[in-house]
């Protein structure tokens, strides 16, 4: 139904322009009982954020004891788990691959699945971190993968200690893609201002996000209503257009105004209501500085305020940015994407060929969209 809804609004848009031409803990998200940033009853990959191995049911076997393991990734079900919160806020993680169930089960120091129905061993605490990694624990142990492998193999244990070290933080990547927005802007030059146009690389996104599994949309002047309202079902969200502190602004094919997202209207929207949000990117012009002198949090910068509500990344500017190079940016983030890159050695790719200035980003850095 949104899709539908999504195309009719798109089809409105043109028409328009047609005419007129490490690591501080984060509690449980504020009035939500899941973890920031997960969404109980969905399917993840969990992936080790040094590493980048991923919980793997050793050799997709499903056995009581069966191990498991830090793997290179390969996509099979014995990679995917079901994350369902319990009433006491722990959750269990139940192997996607598993005919009858099993779930992730501790049994003496090894990691396992097993039929469930052991809730001291099978019901984990996922704590959530600033840096968009997560711990997961069991009493007092948290997962952490070994440094060396097997001997003769590519698979690493998985250990429990009590005290959590860089190998202890995991990253929890959807498999849902969604829709991927962006949202550009373009109009003529008028009285008092000049010819702006931030679409040029739109088929681009849309090309490579598709590629990436996801539905691609270009929203050219959208409205602020909009683009928040499918903010919310969004898997990527982009807005390159103009920008203030704590704000980014839309605009009609006139250059009239069309809304503004700040951080009220974030504010605003209920818990955790943007957890399928893997990536918030916007280019306007000091959207990622704060609107005082205050230390960063979600009441005085845009970027904290939707990573408050369970985006899994969000990045912006503390300075002006040019267009043409934030249209550059944009394009050459979403290329390497495609390519199988981490959100971080994407930025880095996108910096090479358009440094736009001083960046302020919060979140998972260690995922892959593809």
């Amino acid at each position: 139904m949104k899709k539908k809804k999504k195309i009719i609004s798109i089809l409105l848009i043109l028409s328009v322009l047609i005419n007129v031409t490490f690591v501080r803990p984060i509690d449980t998200a504020a009035g939500s009982s899941d973890v920031l940033g997960i969404d109980s009853g969905k399917i993840y990959y969990i992936k080790n954020t040094v590493s980048g191995l991923y919980l793997d049911v050793k050799e997709a076997i499903n056995s009581n004891g069966q191990e498991v393991v830090a793997c290179v990734f390969n996509g099979n079900k014995n990679q995917q788990w079901k994350v369902n919160r319990n009433s006491n806020g722990t959750y269990t993680l139940v192997a996607v691959f598993s005919s009858n169930g099993k779930v992730l089960d501790v049994s003496g120091s090894k990691l396992d699945i097993y039929a469930p129905g052991y809730p001291s061993d099978q019901q984990f605490k996922i704590s959530a971190m600033l840096n968009g990694s997560y711990k997961i624990l069991l009493g007092s142990k948290c997962l952490s993968q070994n440094q060396t492998p097997y001997s003769g193999t590519t698979n690493y244990k998985i250990n429990l200690p009590t005290t959590a070290n860089s190998y202890s933080y995991w990253s929890f990547e959807s498999i849902n893609k969604n829709d991927a927005d962006i949202y550009s802007f373009k109009y003529p030059a008028g009285t008092g201002y000049s010819a702006y146009d931030s679409t040029g690389k739109d088929s681009v996104f849309v090309t490579n996000t598709n590629n990436m599994g996801y539905y691609g949309f270009a929203i050219p002047n959208s409205s602020a209503a909009n683009a928040l309202n499918f903010m919310k079902g969004d898997s990527i969200w982009v807005h390159n257009g103009h920008g203030g502190p704590g704000v980014v602004h839309f605009g009609t094919a006139t250059n009239g105004n069309n809304g503004s997202i700040g951080i009220t209207e974030i504010n605003n929207l209920s818990a955790n209501v943007l957890s399928n949000l893997k990536v918030f990117i916007t280019t306007g012009c000091k959207s990622g500085k704060n609107t005082n002198a205050l230390s960063s949090h979600s009441g005085n910068n845009l970027i904290n305020a939707v990573f408050s509500k369970g985006a899994h990344f969000a990045i912006g500017w503390e300075n002006d940015v040019s267009m043409s190079a934030g249209v550059t940016w944009i394009k050459t983030f979403f290329e390497e994407a495609n390519k199988g890159k981490t959100v971080e050695q994407c930025i880095y790719e996108a910096n090479k060929v358009a440094s736009l200035g001083t960046v302020y980003c919060l979140g998972d850095k260690w995922q892959k969209l593809k």
